[in-house]
């Protein structure tokens, strides 16, 4: 028991120095604080064992409860943050949790090497929440998910991805075909080899990104750069080109 002495068969209160009314045959059973509240009941000597059974039922009732609210809350954390990953039958990406109203459903397409591509300077701007209007719902990396996994900066990736989807629910990719439809205004950020980008580009308007924004230069010719001028005005998409201040 806490705060309490015995002397000479009473009971006293250690704060008030009181002694207990009744013999120490007759003391009060005190049920120590479980976390809700503490409390004092008189009872006879052969009540004791019927209230310290009702005391340790009411204890074992409290933290079987504590225990199944607990396990609930695990389980919908967990839930919650869970991502489909592509199979051998269904190869379409999707995220649990992604943009919301007025927020862009953002597609970086080629994020490159952490702490070195551009792609990847973009895609820890909008993870850390800096431009809050933008969501990063999907990165494509066709080369660090693919055949540069193994090579330079491959492990370092994966270990970037890997964090980021535990922390974010991120998903991560290698081909813009396989993004799902899009739930809110899909903006697509191309920030692969510039080679690639007219085949990029192509596919995020089939992917109904309504608005582009293009690393510099764009394209490797101008002759490639106005035909995807001419690609985005028969789909409606607006494009912007990312530039130096």
């Amino acid at each position: 028991m806490v705060g309490e002495h015995f002397v000479d068969g009473m009971l006293y209160d250690a704060a008030s120095n009181e002694a207990w009314r009744g013999k120490s045959t007759e003391m009060p059973i005190l049920i120590l604080n479980k976390g809700i509240s503490t409390q004092k009941c008189w009872a006879g000597s052969a009540l004791q064992p019927v209230i310290l059974l009702l005391s340790l039922i009411s204890s074992l009732v409290i933290i079987t409860v504590a225990t199944m609210f607990a396990t609930a809350f695990s389980h919908l954390s967990k839930s919650a943050f869970t991502v489909a990953r592509p199979t051998a039958t269904n190869k379409v990406l999707t995220r649990a949790l992604a943009a919301t109203a007025g927020q862009a459903e953002v597609v970086l397409v080629g994020c490159g090497a952490p702490n070195r591509g551009m792609g990847w300077y973009h895609a820890v701007q909008m993870l850390e929440g800096r431009c809050p209007s933008a969501s990063l719902d999907y990165i494509i990396e066709p080369w660090f998910l693919g055949g540069g996994a193994e090579g330079p900066g491959g492990p370092e990736f994966k270990e970037w991805a890997d964090d980021s989807t535990s922390k974010y629910g991120t998903v991560f990719g290698t081909s813009v075909g396989d993004l799902p439809e899009p739930k809110q205004p899909r903006c697509a950020l191309i920030s692969g080899r510039t080679a690639d980008n007219p085949r990029l580009f192509k596919e995020c308007i089939d992917a109904k990104c309504s608005t582009v924004i293009l690393e510099k230069p764009g394209a490797p010719t101008v002759a490639e750069l106005q035909l995807m001028k001419d690609q985005a005005e028969e789909a409606g998409v607006g494009v912007l080109m990312g530039y130096n201040k």
